[in-house]
């Protein structure tokens, strides 16, 4: 399907695929994940903002200790 990818996530930054399946089993992102809770797809725009919200995260992280 135009729009989405699969569980290859050649495009995702290394090392966010965990922290993506995370946000979606948590309900902040969707996805489908198969009947071993393997990631399986998500559309592009879900794994954009699974990204910004990592990236806010790691940015309240750094100011926390400000």
């Amino acid at each position: 399907m135009r729009g989405s990818r699969g569980s290859g996530r050649s495009g995702t930054p290394a090392g966010t695929g965990d922290l993506l399946a995370a946000l979606a089993k948590a309900g902040h992102i969707a996805a489908e994940f198969d009947a071993d809770g393997y990631l399986t797809r998500m559309e592009v725009a879900e794994e954009r903002k699974g990204q910004r919200l990592i990236a806010e995260a790691i940015q309240a992280l750094g100011q926390a200790g400000r």
